[in-house]
């Protein structure tokens, strides 16, 4: 009972194992794929070779074989026809004696078989040695021997024999036996390089070949083989060779050359092509290693790598470009750099600019100011300021030079110094911008202007008397008009020339410039700005505009400085669509309280 419960164990823990061999055998060829793939075919030259072996060497490998094959094959078919062939002629000649022998039987009286048997078998042993001539009665042969006789191989085929039944009223049979090692012709099979059994030669063509005999005692039909070896070139000889025995060496022979010639041709095709691809290989993979080493090190951060130039075909065209590539990276960090040092002087720069305008809350007595300035660039040429002047009275100024970046920060600086100088000096806007003008024209460049307009508010006067130079327009919401349901923008512009224009000494500039004084009145409101509010672009060129800016002053003025300042930017913003800012952007706005 135990022994029958632990069966069942052992063939399960076989069964186990076997499993866990098969996991680890998968795993393994796994592993071995991936460490082929990652690692030995990692390197392109392993890639070309292998796939040079593969197109090129395996096939003619393959093709060498399979014709050595074939052609094997066919000599080892025409040997074995050729023993088939001696041995179907041997039974024949057994069938042949055994009636002649017969013939002679029946010819004579029943005394004289004996001596016809020693007589026939004494005569044929000198040809066949071993042969056996009997006659036997029909009831000593086996009973699958019909009348018609029999001719075959026998005795696991080592023995042809032919049996013939007498045709007279006498019931016996002639038996001829011919050991098929000792009578067969093989003095013929030698002739065509062919040998059997234990004489057959040391070679390397040793082959075998199928012979089918007769059990004697049952009558069974089995299969036997029968060793040999093969002489190739004595059997192409001897197939070369016809019926008179002469060569015909006109066709075999010269088939045989042109043969040879071709397979000469091959190998030499393929020992070019062997080494041409070697050299290709070898140059494609030079040419990709130092490429690997080059970007490797260009990755590290080493832009100064150069690749030797070794050809002028598309790899030396590919290593041009590399060095070339790896020369243009080089100068671009440099540049990289030295814009990186540029953008954060212009960001100091930026910041020294944001200083000097006025800096916390603009409150004055008797008023409201909110403010806005968005250079289009890290600095900008807008300017505007709100400086106390005598007897309480605000000095306002909006300014725009003309262009955009450094050159236009520079005169913006330069502007506000001159204009707390002057503020301090003239109390009349107009007289102002006259000694601004004759100072600037002299040292602003001729390819450059300002615009401005410098307004003088005075609360307890209730009046605003300002100039403009060229200046965009300021916009006016009069604080009476909104008590009564009406608040319409009006747009002021007195006349002026823009400053530095430096083409005579200064008398048109006077001439042109007006001054204009307002009454102020509770809740007015003022709107100056620069024309990067209103020239502000959509996506399909379109201008913000003086209109619609008038149409949103008129909407929200009843609102504060402060939240007009943000809902317009909010306005502009979503107007232009993301569009990139193209010129500065500055706004004052003042409400008298």
């Amino acid at each position: 009972m135990l022994v029958w419960l632990a069966a069942p164990a052992n063939v399960a823990l076989d069964r186990a194992v076997n499993l866990v061999i098969l996991v680890l055998g998968a795993i393994t060829v796994y592993r071995l794929t991936t460490l082929a793939r990652s690692g030995l075919l990692w390197r392109v030259s392993r890639k070309l070779i292998l796939s040079y072996i593969l197109v090129g060497a395996v096939p003619i490998l393959l093709l060498v074989t399979f014709s050595l094959v074939a052609f094997l094959l066919v000599f080892f078919d025409v040997s074995s026809y050729l023993v088939h062939d001696r041995i179907a002629h041997l039974t024949e000649q057994a069938n042949v004696f055994g009636r002649t022998t017969l013939f002679e039987i029946e010819r004579a009286v029943p005394s004289g078989y004996d001596e016809i048997i020693q007589r026939r078998q004494l005569a044929l042993a000198t040809r066949y040695p071993g042969i056996s001539v009997t006659l036997l009665p029909d009831a000593q042969l086996p009973k699958w021997v019909s009348r018609a006789g029999f001719t075959g191989l026998v005795e696991r085929g080592t023995i042809a024999r032919a049996v013939t039944f007498s045709r007279g009223s006498t019931r016996h049979a002639v038996v001829v036996d011919l050991p098929v090692d000792s009578t067969m012709d093989e003095a013929a099979l030698a002739v065509a390089g062919i040998t059997l059994g234990e004489r057959r030669q040391r070679s390397l063509f040793n082959t075998a070949t199928s012979l089918t005999y007769v059990d004697w005692e049952s009558g069974v039909t089995e299969q036997t083989r029968i060793a040999m070896s093969v002489d190739v070139p004595t059997l192409y000889n001897w197939l070369g060779q016809n019926r008179s025995g002469d060569t015909n060496l006109n066709f075999n022979r010269a088939l045989l050359y042109v043969l040879v010639g071709i397979g000469v041709l091959l190998l030499v095709i393929e020992m070019v092509a062997l080494g041409n691809g070697l050299a290709l290989a070898r140059t494609i993979t030079s040419s990709v290693d130092e490429l690997f080493t080059g970007t490797e090190r260009v990755k590290s951060g080493n832009f100064e790598q150069r690749i030797a130039v070794r050809s002028d075909d598309q790899l030396g065209q590919l290593a041009v470009s590399f060095n070339d590539m790896t020369g243009r990276i080089h100068d671009l960090l440099i540049e990289q750099d030295e814009k990186r040092r540029l953008e954060q002087e212009l960001q100091i720069a930026r910041d020294i600019q944001m200083s000097l305008l006025p800096q916390g809350a603009l409150n004055a007595p008797g008023m409201t100011v909110a403010a806005f300035c968005a250079p289009a660039r890290e600095v900008g040429g807008d300017y505007y300021d709100f400086f106390p002047l005598a007897d309480g009275r605000v000095g306002l100024l909006i300014a725009d030079v003309s262009g955009k970046g450094t050159s236009a920060a520079l005169y913006m600086a330069e502007l506000k110094g001159l204009m707390l100088s002057l503020s301090r000096i003239h109390t009349s806007p107009r007289a102002l911008l006259i000694e601004a003008n004759e100072v600037i024209k002299d040292h602003l460049d001729s390819r450059s202007f300002i615009t401005m307009t410098y307004a003088v508010i005075d609360v307890a006067a209730g009046t605003l008397t300002c100039a403009r130079a060229g200046h965009t327009p300021f916009m006016r919401i009069a604080g009476g008009g909104r008590d009564r349901g009406v608040s319409r923008a009006d747009v002021l512009a007195p006349d002026g020339m823009v400053l530095g224009l430096n083409f005579d000494r200064g008398e048109r500039f006077a001439r042109f410039l007006e001054e204009l004084t307002l009454p102020l009145a509770n809740q007015d409101l003022f709107f100056f700005f620069t024309d990067g509010v209103s020239e502000a672009m959509d996506a399909a060129g379109e201008c913000f505009g003086e209109s619609r800016l008038a149409t949103f002053l008129e909407l929200h003025a009843d609102c504060t400085p402060e939240a007009i300042r943000d809902r317009l930017v909010q306005e502009v913003s979503a107007f232009v669509q993301g569009q990139p800012q193209h010129d500065d952007i500055t706004m004052v706005i003042v409400r008298i309280e």
